[in-house]
C-alpha cells in the first residue's frame, strides 16, 4: 500500500500495527501496479478507525461496480495481433560488413514495431535470420525505397506472424477386451 503525504500527516494516529481501519484511494493494475510481482496496489488517500468511517453512498457503490466491469471487459478481449514480419532479401554472395551496417543504421532510422527477418540469398538457396526486437522497422512510409536503394537489397515483403498452436483435444482410444475383435493383415513383400 502506498500512503500518500497528505494521508500519513492525517491518518498517522490510525495507521498503528493492528488497528481496524477504513481506507479510501484508489487501486493501480497492470503498469502501474506493483511492477515486482504484477499485483496490483492500494494507493491511500486517507484512514480512518473503522467506527468513524464516512458512509459510501450508492453513487460511489455503482461507479465502482462500473469501473469492476469495465476492468473485466478490459481483461476479457484477446491481445490484438501482431503486426506482419518485415522480410528484407539479401543477395549474400556479394554482401561486404559495410552493406550489413548501412542496413543496420537505416532499420534504427526507420525504428517501429514489426520483427525484421532477412533472406539470404546464395546459390539457389536461402537462409532466414531473425533481427530479434533491438532491430524492428516500420515498413511504411519511406523505408522500402531507402532500403531498396542499398546494393545487395533484392526484396522487401511483409508476411503474417506464425499462428500460435492450438492444443488439439485428444482422441479417446478403444478399450481392447477379451472379447474385442482383432485383424491381423500380412504384409506382402
Amino acid at each position: 500500500m502506498t500512503v500518500f503525504q497528505s494521508a500519513h500527516d492525517t491518518g498517522a494516529p490510525v495507521l498503528q500495527s493492528g488497528e481496524l481501519v477504513v481506507v479510501t484511494g484508489k487501486i493501480e493494475r497492470g503498469r502501474n501496479g506493483d511492477e515486482d510481482n504484477g499485483t496490483p496496489r492500494l494507493l491511500c488517500d486517507a484512514a480512518y478507525p473503522l467506527g468513524q468511517a464516512p458512509r459510501v453512498t450508492k453513487k460511489a457503490i455503482e461507479k465502482a461496480q462500473q469501473e469492476r466491469r469495465r476492468y473485466q471487459e478490459e481483461k476479457s478481449k484477446p491481445p490484438p495481433p501482431p503486426p506482419p514480419i518485415v522480410v528484407i532479401e539479401l543477395d549474400a554472395l556479394g554482401l561486404i560488413p559495410e552493406d550489413l551496417q548501412d542496413l543496420q543504421d537505416l532499420i534504427a532510422r526507420f525504428a517501429g514495431s514489426q520483427e525484421v527477418i532477412l533472406r539470404l540469398l546464395a546459390d539457389g538457396h536461402y537462409r532466414r535470420v531473425a533481427l530479434g526486437p533491438r532491430h524492428q522497422v516500420n515498413l511504411h512510409g519511406d523505408f522500402p525505397v531507402v532500403a531498396r536503394q542499398l546494393t545487395p537489397v533484392l526484396s522487401i515483403y511483409e508476411e503474417s506472424p506464425p499462428v500460435p498452436m492450438r492444443p488439439v483435444p485428444a482422441v479417446p482410444v478403444p478399450e481392447v477386451t477379451e472379447d474385442s475383435e482383432v485383424w491381423e493383415e500380412e504384409l506382402s513383400s
